[in-house]
This record gives C-alpha cells, structure tokens and sequence, in this order.
C-alpha cells in the first residue's frame, strides 16, 4: 500500500477528529511533542543530562531483564573468503535459546591488532546471510534478498578492514519458525509481536536485550 499523509492522514472533519484508528493515533502523534525532544538550546552539559534521560527511558521502555550467566558463545565454522574470513558463531542470551550470528573478520586483525568492530542489523526481512554476502540457507524465511549492492554491509564492512558481527531480525531467516514459501516469516514475526506483548514485554525489547548479550 501506498499511504501517504494529504491521501489517508489528513483530517477532513471540522472538529479535527477522524474515525479510522491509524489515522487518528498518527495525527496525535504529530500534535504531540516528545518528553525527551532535544533541548531547543544544545551545551555540552545539556546534551549529556539529556542522553543520560533518553538511556534511562529507553530501558525502562524496552524492560530489559537482567542478564543471567549462560554457556559461552561457541564458533560453529570458519571459511576463508576474499580478504576476510566468515565465522559462523551461537551464543545463548537466556536458558531456551541460541542465536547464530556471523562474524566477519578481515585479514590481519588479530588479538594483538584489533580492528573496530560493527554490528549489522538486517531491516525489514532480510536474513544474516544476505547481509554478510554468504550463500542463502535453504528455507523460505531465509530466501529473501534485494538490492544487495547497498545491503551487503556485513560484507562491507568486513571488506573495508572492520569486523561485522551480522543477525537474524528475530522471527526472519534462520530464526524463522513458519517456513512457507513467499512468506519470508512474516507470520512468524507478527506472532512474536502479539506474543510479546501479551507477556508484557516487546518485539524491540527482544531484539535488543539479544543484541546486549
């Protein structure tokens, strides 16, 4: 679909209301300023009061449980590409899980000269393999790929001397439960969202307390 605000936001009734629910959450949304706007006069001394606020808010927002001792991370593969290596690696945020990433190193970094490392997050529904130019797992939910002339950045990063550290989105790719052909896990994820937040907590809540791990 093709939303755009004058088409299907505006607001078309004199007493500025409207019946469709998205339309009229979006407009309060626009009408309203946030809590932790940037201040109007930026300092040094503002600017750090405030993003102590923001970090604050957003643990409180996310309810980022507490991390509990877990088994280490173990590598899975190496294979050797074009100026970098490709690990594949699990590590284990909480009891019931364990979440494979992959991690590209370039040639040359090493304990003694590290390079600077990257985290690489897929949007919308594309898989870690994507990202970090490896070949697509056979599963539907991991088949997913466009425009990869922009969204390769694991392979990027790794290939401009960085380590990329690439995820699954939970509930995409290898994370993915449902595997039905042109579904991508889509109907996994919106399963996550509602889940999540009948238990309370939120799908970017989740997402980032794996990534803190």
């Amino acid at each position: 679909m093709n939303f755009t605000y004058e088409k299907d936001y505006a607001c078309r009734r004199t007493d500025g209301r409207m019946t469709e629910s998205l339309a009229s959450w979006t407009e309060f949304l626009r009408r309203t300023k946030p809590l932790l706007s940037t201040p109007d006069h930026l300092t040094a001394d503002s600017f750090f009061a405030w993003k102590a606020k923001v970090k604050e808010t957003l643990g409180a927002l996310l309810a980022l449980p507490e991390l509990e001792e877990q088994p280490a991370p173990v590598r899975l593969s190496s294979v050797q590409r074009d100026g970098y290596r490709t690990e594949k690696w699990e590590f284990y945020p909480y009891e019931t899980a364990a979440v494979p990433v992959l991690m590209q190193i370039p040639d040359g970094a090493t304990a003694e000269t590290p390079a600077p490392p990257v985290f690489c997050f897929p949007g919308s529904i594309h898989n870690k393999e994507f990202v970090a130019g490896e070949p697509l797992l056979q599963k539907p939910a991991a088949r997913f790929e466009k425009f990869p002339e922009r969204n390769r950045m694991g392979q990027i990063m790794a290939k401009n001397g960085m380590v990329s550290v690439t995820f699954d989105p939970i509930s995409i790719g290898e994370a993915a439960f449902w595997a039905e052909p042109g579904d991508h896990g889509v109907r996994c994820r919106n399963e996550m969202v509602y889940g999540l937040l009948e238990y309370g907590w939120s799908f970017m809540g989740l997402s980032v307390f794996q990534a803190l791990t």
